[in-house]
């Protein structure tokens, strides 16, 4: 099994590795203006309230990533309803990885929506978070977008979160998501199983092909809408020829560099016909911390003073630090 799991990883090319986390640090409560430089209000809406959910309720969402059949646990398993296939269960995390990195298989045989529309469960949104991580900086989106998300912030809230690394998921138990241990571009879940999917600090980790598959197995398990953001590629030419660059732009896990444009061919070829790609937190100038020289070593992470050095440029062509793009699935779905 480990020798299986090691070659998955090394398929996906370190998929969800951490850079995101520093979306954590600043908050999605920065997220304060669009490509156009107009102030997006803030909500009001009271914090989102998080509620525990457990096995036995995510069992109500799970397939089999090769054949979407239901899952049935088995002492320390799941196992593929009417099936020999099992899934281990490792300190209480489903690990649903099965040939990972296969292209997502449209169409597949097994339970649709109509399943979880019939399986009754308590009013709560169910949000499916991708590439979770720890999970720390969910909260804050939530409580920033309950309002473009279209769902009531006075109804709680059951997360379950998605990962390829084990410690990480266990950080996102700690913060009161359910972890499962699953490949996002082929995801274990029903079709419309989640009311909402967020996507942050994701997309630039995978190779461009497989953040196609990721988009359209986010669009098949989710009812209502999809919440996107990641680190704007866009000016990555313009400010190299200003001999700087944001330090993240050339991390070693950051394969898919992706601009306004990019996201927007990405996003279509994933299915998707109507939506707002919008260029957030602008840049005025080069002193913003993430600026560094071009020179800076690979996986800087941080302008420091004490060992870099760097001309004073303001900008005179739009740079942003983010994209973000929310998807309104029901309206994609008539």
């Amino acid at each position: 099994m480990k020798k299986q799991v090691s070659r998955g990883l090394r398929t996906l090319g370190r998929f969800l590795t951490n850079a995101g986390e520093r979306l954590s640090q600043e908050g999605a409560a920065a997220i304060a203006t669009d490509a156009r430089h107009v102030d997006t209000p803030r909500s009001e809406n009271r914090a989102i309230d998080l509620v525990p959910i457990t096995l036995d309720d995510v069992l109500a969402l799970l397939v089999d990533p090769e054949s979407r059949q239901p899952l049935a646990r088995a002492g320390d398993a799941l196992r593929v309803s009417g099936g020999a296939r099992e899934y281990p269960i490792v300190a209480e995390v489903p690990w649903l990885m099965s040939k990972l990195g296969r292209p997502v298989v449209d169409g597949a045989p097994g339970a649709s929506a109509s399943h979880v529309a019939r399986s009754a469960r308590p009013a709560r949104t169910l949000v499916l978070d991708v590439g979770t991580k720890t999970g720390k900086h969910l909260r804050g989106v939530l409580d920033e977008q309950s309002k473009v998300l279209r769902f009531d912030p006075s109804i709680p809230c059951a997360v379950v979160g998605i990962d390829l690394h084990q410690d990480r998921l266990l950080g996102a138990r700690a913060n009161g998501i359910f972890a499962v241990r699953a490949d996002a571009s082929r995801m274990p879940f029903h079709d419309g199983a989640f009311d909402i999917a967020v996507i942050t600090e994701l997309l630039e980790h995978v190779p461009r092909e497989l953040a196609v598959h990721v988009l359209r197995e986010a669009r098949r398990v989710t009812r209502r809408s999809i919440f996107i953001q990641n680190p704007d590629f866009t000016a990555e030419e313009y400010l190299r020829t200003a001999g700087l660059k944001f330090a993240w732009m050339d991390w070693k896990v950051h394969p898919h560099h992706v601009t306004a444009d990019g996201m927007r061919t990405i996003l279509e070829e994933a299915g998707f016909s109507s939506f707002e790609v919008e260029q957030i937190r602008p840049v005025a100038d080069s002193s913003h911390s993430e600026i560094v020289p071009i020179d800076a070593p690979t996986d800087t992470l941080v302008f420091d003073a004490a060992i870099h050095s760097k001309r004073s440029v303001m900008f005179d062509q739009p740079v942003f630090e983010k994209l973000r793009v929310v998807l309104d699935i029901e309206r994609h779905a008539r």
